[in-house]
């Protein structure tokens, strides 16, 4: 993916019009979308960059954490 091409999913999961409320994903989720990474990478990026509308409970951050750090070993950005 190109840095224009992140720039501009980033930009659409802020601006899209869906926004996370009650739902985060769990561990359990996370590590499912992140075992089939090319398939939800978008998803990984809305998830990260949709705004939300309460503070993150400490395991939602460490769900957060979690997939920022795979999403950042994994895409590779050219």
């Amino acid at each position: 993916m190109t840095f224009d091409e992140y720039d501009l999913c980033e930009e659409s999961a802020v601006c899209c019009g869906y926004r996370l409320t009650d739902w985060y994903p769990n561990m359990d989720s996370a590590q499912k979308m992140i075992s089939r990474f090319a398939d939800n990478v978008l998803f990984i990026i809305w998830i990260l960059n949709s705004p939300f509308d309460r503070e993150l409970t400490e395991k939602e951050r460490q769900v957060r954490s979690f997939l920022r750090g795979e999403l950042n070993h994994r895409l590779i950005l050219t």
